[in-house]
């Protein structure tokens, strides 16, 4: 397996302007020379589940040339099968899905092998089964451009309580549910919140997708992160019922800024 190194991050990255001669990337997937004059870059992030643990393997991740038929225009963007434990990427937690050079041009697909993977529950470790509609891998479609001599950047937000779904007493299945967000156009709410160890749960509302994070039991805080621009309602739902729920509204997000909400002390329930 290929060993990673996960990037903590309170905000979102700004896209990165990219001369390609001077990075000294390492080429991924089918094309030589000239073609490949811009970047690809996809992180990775979680949101909370109740498992112990769960580690998603990728195989191989694939990115489609819109002006090609659906079995042509593929593009190889990462090889390397690795291991990605989705429960430590929260609260500004990501791991590097690809980073890899590409051809310009305009996008409509990003193909994602799975490979077999794992959940953890009450201490038992149990496989997840692939479902037959994943054998040619997992079709996200996302329309993207990528330009010459610059970096796009996407964030995948894998959801994986909704992503593992148990089938029977031991049987767990893997069947992936995984927000996309453009990294430029998203910002981030974080704060704190008191008492730090009320196991509060804390989400907004991006259309029909949930952002949700948990706060820190050690301190308090929390990050929502690449949430794209608007005025959001933030939902902290304690986890004693001897805090009440707490609603935040008409918070502003602006894209590649934290909007940071203060210290937000819990109230107790009548």
């Amino acid at each position: 397996m290929q060993s990673k190194k996960m990037i903590s991050t309170t905000g979102v990255s700004v896209v990165t302007l990219c001369l390609l001669a001077g990075l000294g990337c390492s080429k991924s997937g089918s094309g030589t020379g000239a073609d490949y004059v811009g970047q690809i870059n996809i992180k990775l992030i979680d949101a909370p589940a109740t498992y112990d643990q769960i580690d998603v393997v990728v195989q191989r991740v694939e990115v489609h040339r819109k002006q090609f038929s659906a079995e042509n225009g593929w593009t190889v963007v990462n090889d390397q099968t690795s291991t990605y434990e989705l429960l430590h990427l929260r609260n500004g937690v990501s791991d590097t899905l690809v980073f890899a050079n590409a051809p310009i041009g305009d996008y409509d697909q990003i193909n994602v092998h799975f490979g077999f993977s794992f959940v953890v529950v009450d201490g038992v470790r149990r496989d997840l089964l692939l479902p037959a509609d994943l054998a040619n891998g997992y079709i996200i479609n996302f329309p993207f451009t990528i330009d010459q001599d610059l970096q796009y950047q996407l964030t995948f937000d894998f959801n994986a309580l909704k992503s593992v779904t148990q089938t029977s007493p031991t049987q767990y299945t893997l069947q992936p549910v995984i927000r996309v967000r453009e990294t430029l156009l998203s910002g981030s709410i974080s704060g704190g919140i008191v008492p730090s160890n009320s196991l509060s749960t804390v989400f907004t509302l991006d259309g029909a997708d949930t952002v949700t994070a948990y706060a820190d039991p050690n301190n308090g805080t929390f990050v929502l992160v690449d949430i794209p621009e608007a005025v959001y309602d933030v939902h902290i739902i304690p986890g004693y019922s001897a805090f009440r729920d707490t609603v935040i509204s008409g918070v502003t997000v602006t894209r590649q800024k934290d909007t940071f909400l203060g210290v937000i002390n819990l109230q107790l329930s009548p």
